[in-house]
């Protein structure tokens, strides 16, 4: 999943930044506000309705924004709250996603050993970033970046019940 998150951010930064033509400052507001609501949704989700759910909610968010990132490629929608609003939906369900995974990750791990952990999951996500780049790009390459969008938004997607 790692792979799939790094080869998205690259892609995700030319389609919406490159072709949908919003703003830098915009889409770092948007970053903000999709990570904010993010925060929020985690507070309140996770207490009453659990980590899996958390974990499926910033899922379909991430798979939200591949939808919008490449519904904005394919029809060549130009406007600004398209790309806005994928920009913060990924946002929203990286944070999500992350917070859930990390959670569960570290719930079983001894205390003396969970900085260990997460610097050992920070370094391998580090080096799996320009991997994701260079995957994403020979596959927008030779299939279309839409294309690629639609295949990472059906990965990302939360199985059904």
């Amino acid at each position: 999943m790692q792979v799939l998150i790094q080869c998205h951010v690259a892609l995700f930064i030319v389609q919406i930044v490159g072709h949908a033509r919003l703003s830098p400052a915009l889409y770092g507001l948007m970053q903000a506000a999709g990570a904010a609501s993010a925060m929020f949704v985690a507070r309140r989700t996770s207490s009453r309705s659990g980590l899996m759910r958390l974990l499926a909610t910033g899922l379909a968010a991430m798979a939200l924004s591949w939808a919008l990132a490449s519904a904005a490629g394919l029809i060549g929608i130009r406007a600004g709250l398209t790309a806005a609003a994928a920009a913060g939906s990924f946002a929203a369900g990286a944070f999500l996603y992350e917070i859930a995974m990390n959670t569960l990750r570290l719930r079983d791990v001894p205390s003396a050993l969970r900085g260990r952990v997460v610097s050992a999951f920070r370094v391998c996500a580090y080096l799996i970033a320009p991997l994701g780049g260079v995957v994403a790009a020979a596959a927008a390459d030779r299939f279309g970046l839409s294309c690629v969008f639609i295949v990472m938004g059906n990965y990302s997607a939360p199985p059904s019940p």
